[in-house]
């Protein structure tokens, strides 16, 4: 939108919202204005979920007014921009509609380079000439790809997401409500995808966004001093309409059944829809007790189309191994149960025992395939089976709470989990739970909370199957243990301190410690010889502050810390079997942190007339990879530092009620050292023959700097 419609827009929306409410009587506020800003580089980080206006904008606006018999309320915020969200409600007696709306946008990168054409949805294209001169002379790839890539014009990579949801509710009588719902989610855009055509040829590009989910949900409930019932339906449908990318291969105009095809093609998500239905009972049973019931059963279903083996004409196998049906016909039935029987036998006791199960029954049929074309590039016969994977979660929980004296609330909680899985290395595990709680208040002012969770999962038996081949040869480290089906002890604690002195003095901190060891006993040597994740550790602590120093003059700040920490192992193979022995093994280390750090300052230097704000954000997210190997060989990555901190200011001055005027000023620093992310080449490697093509979309260090003047108007 450019700033003549911007003007024209903002004058024209100021006008409906301070001019014609003022003649009518209603009730509301409208904040809008101006604002510039700039920034050393086009770094997409500072507008990755907002769009910060540069000209006109309408910040914020409320509306109230009667109409025929009800009450309306009109308000939003960012009018003008591509992160604005509006909402409108309307109530009369015995019924309320609303309207929302809101759409954030999700910027990736502004200086994104790429060689192909999008000619149509989901379709890749570079020119013909370039495939031949490859082709014919591939020594000259490097440099005519540089060639055209350097000519390339920079675009945005990114998507915007739109929402919209209306509903309407009802009470019906005699405690009875309705409630109707409508959601609709647009998504469009693009982002980065890796593609390729094999080791040498590997491609990023940008894959087309264009998706959109809708969900209807219809509630009736029926509430009276005992019972407590609601019955729902829901359908909901994802759409994509892009169902395929189609990506030209930048080396060949002429497709080949061994040096490779003219273009590939990857099947994209599929359209599903959804229905599922639910039931809620509540009971109010004698000696206070509650009986809490809710079943909720769905089903899932895809019938998209399947798209042939392989896009290479050159490929003539597949012919003779015809596909074992048109689409998969993918079908899932949910199914949930949860129970709550709570109850208070006496006055300082009360408990709930917890039954919950969450059946995951995948019904899709298994489908044979005769082999595969990996990469559009060779035919690979074999017989491919498809499992359907499918999976059971069975919780039987106990909770109790004990008050022994006003201030001071224990409870506990013992939990067994049970997990049933179709189609994985581990078809079951167990998980026994028991989880301590304190709640302590000493004196006014103070409380203190303290909560602790010890977990101990073991998997039942351990299938090795599931990592070979028909010919019993192994496909995967036998070793690995998946950190979700393995073994596992987790040790959490939390702890917070709140404490407020006086009225004018809040303080508060929490500390949380979590640590999972994956470890299975079965292996001869778990410490040496298992592979995957071992063990993860995470900590974090915080601390906010809030300090009245006078009537003019208020404090507060708060800080933030957190690490984690994980031990890896694997195994390398430099070739396409795999390597068994120990001495392929080599172990990663990594720790993570995440710091900020924020306060801001008000000030009245002329009560109830001028108000000055000034605030101090900082983030910092270091890292650091410490890499060893059985030959110590290895050598430990650059340690990574992302840091972003921002100083802002604002004041206002109310001229009289209805009217004040304010004025903003922003800075803001972005500093990266990443070798993963910086200075990332259109073509690697750079020197000697080029075998990947990027899309450039480094990531920037940046200073912006944002001014801007504000009118806000009540009425």
């Amino acid at each position: 939108m450019n700033a003549q419609r911007k003007w024209a827009m903002a004058v024209t929306l100021v006008s409906l919202f301070v001019i014609a409410p003022s003649v009518r009587g209603a009730d509301g506020s409208v904040t809008f204005g101006t604002q510039w800003w700039n920034q050393t580089h086009r770094e997409a980080k500072f507008e990755e979920f907002r769009d910060i206006p540069n000209g006109p904008f309408l910040e914020e606006f409320v509306l109230l007014d009667s109409l025929r018999s009800g009450r309306f309320a009109l308000f939003g915020q960012d009018a003008l921009q591509n992160d604005q969200a509006t909402t409108l409600l309307y109530r009369r007696s015995r019924w309320t509609a609303g309207i929302e709306y809101d759409r954030t946008p999700h910027n990736y990168s502004f200086i994104t380079r790429t060689p192909f054409a999008e000619i149509a949805p989901g379709v890749l294209v570079v020119p013909d000439s370039l495939q031949r001169t490859i082709q014919e002379n591939p020594n000259a790839a490097t440099a005519t790809l540089s060639d055209l890539l350097r000519s390339s014009p920079q675009f945005a990579l990114g998507f915007r997401t739109d929402h919209s949801r209306a509903r309407v509710k009802s009470r019906l009588g005699h405690g009875v409500q309705l409630d109707v719902i409508g959601n609709r989610r647009q998504r469009q855009g693009t982002k980065a995808y890796g593609f390729s055509f094999g080791f040498n040829n590997a491609l990023e590009v940008t894959e087309p966004i264009d998706q959109t989910m809708v969900q209807g949900e219809a509630r009736l409930s029926y509430l009276t001093k005992r019972v407590a019932l609601e019955v729902a339906g829901v359908v909901e449908s994802f759409q994509n309409d892009v169902d395929a990318l189609i990506v030209d291969n930048p080396r060949r105009l002429t497709d080949s059944p061994t040096a490779g095809p003219s273009r590939g093609r990857l099947d994209l998500y599929p359209d599903n829809r959804t229905l599922r239905g639910s039931l809620k009972a509540g009971l109010q049973l004698p000696r206070r007790t509650a009986l809490t019931i809710f079943l909720q059963a769905s089903q899932i279903v895809q019938d998209d189309r399947w798209l042939p083996f392989t896009i290479n004409t050159a490929i003539l196998q597949p012919d003779t191994f015809a596909l074992p049906g048109t689409n998969t016909e993918g079908k899932v039935n949910v199914l949930t149960t949860d129970l709550r029987l709570t109850g208070s036998p006496f006055a300082r006791v009360a408990g709930t025992l917890r039954f919950r199960r969450h059946d995951y029954d995948n019904k899709t049929k298994q489908h044979l395939l005769g082999g595969q074309v990996a990469y559009d590039n060779t035919w690979q016969p074999a017989d491919v089976e498809t499992d359907p994977i499918g999976f059971t979660h069975t919780t039987l929980g106990a909770d109790a709470d004990f008050t022994p004296m006003s201030r001071v609330t224990l409870s506990g909680t013992v939990e067994h989990n049970r997990r049933e899985r179709t189609f994985r290395e581990v078809a079951e595990d167990a998980e026994m739970v028991f989880i301590g709680r304190a709640r302590i208040r000493p004196g006014a002012g103070l409380e203190l909370m303290g909560r602790y969770r010890h977990g101990d999962r073991e998997l039942e038996h351990f299938e090795e199957g599931h990592y070979q081949n028909d010919a019993g040869q192994f496909i995967e480290q036998p070793t690995l243990r998946r950190f979700d089906v393995g073994d596992r002890k987790q040790e959490q604690a939390l702890g917070e301190i709140g404490w407020a002195p006086s009225g004018r003095i809040r303080l508060s901190a929490v500390y949380e410690y979590l640590r999972n060891h994956y470890e299975d006993e079965d292996l001869e040597d778990s410490s040496a010889t298992q592979l995957g994740l071992l063990d993860d550790a995470r900590r974090t602590a915080s601390l906010e502050a809030s300090f009245d120093v006078s009537d003019r003059t208020e404090l507060s700040a708060a800080y933030g810390w957190g690490q984690v920490c994980t031990n890896q192992r694997s195994r390398q193979s430099s070739t396409g079997t795999l390597a068994l022995t120990d001495s392929a093994n080599w172990s990663a280390r990594i720790k993570d942190w995440f710091i900020y750090l924020n306060g801001q300052v008000t000030w009245h230097p002329i009560v109830d007339r001028l108000t000055i704000t000034g605030t101090y954000e900082l983030q910092r997210a270091p890292s650091v990879y410490r890499l060893t190997n059985f030959l110590a060989t290895a050598v430990d990555l650059p340690t990574s530092k992302y840091r972003r901190q921002g100083v802002g200011a604002e004041a206002w001055y109310r001229v009289d009620p209805g009217f004040a005027l304010g004025a903003r000023w922003g800075w803001e620093q972005y500093d990266v050292t990443d070798f993963a992310t910086e200075n990332v080449p259109l073509i690697f490697p750079t020197t000697g023959t080029a075998n990947a093509i990027f899309l450039g979309d480094s990531i920037l260090d940046y200073k912006a700097h944002t001014v801007g003047l504000m009118v806000r108007r009540s009425f």
